[in-house]
């Protein structure tokens, strides 16, 4: 009698514990009980796209901590020198005389 109630007991814990897990399954992005992949909205972009769509925030945020910052306004200036250089520098001499001035 008491040989009935314990395979009993056994088949009907064998059936719920098979009732709770899922079956495996094959596929591509098949998602998980965390639902990761659902919850995450990813689409393909180019590069070029996201690059566009930033810089002008990104330009203007470096140019404000550039001009707020001594030491870095210093530190840009001195690779300025270093790359471009003394001789390059923009030194505009424009011809008065077109504009009604004399040079004396």
């Amino acid at each position: 009698m008491f040989g009935f109630f314990t395979k009993a007991k056994t088949v009907a814990s064998t059936q719920s514990s098979s009732m709770d897990r899922p079956r495996p399954s094959a596929g591509y992005l098949r998602d998980t009980r965390s639902a990761i992949i659902s919850t995450r909205g990813a689409s393909l972009r180019e590069h070029r796209e996201e690059v566009r769509a930033v810089w002008r925030r990104a330009a203007a945020l470096a140019a404000d901590i550039i001009q707020n910052s001594g030491s870095l306004r210093g530190a840009v200036d001195q690779i300025l020198a270093d790359t471009v250089g003394e001789e390059l520098v923009l030194t505009p001499k424009p011809s008065l005389g077109k504009c009604g001035y004399n040079e004396a």
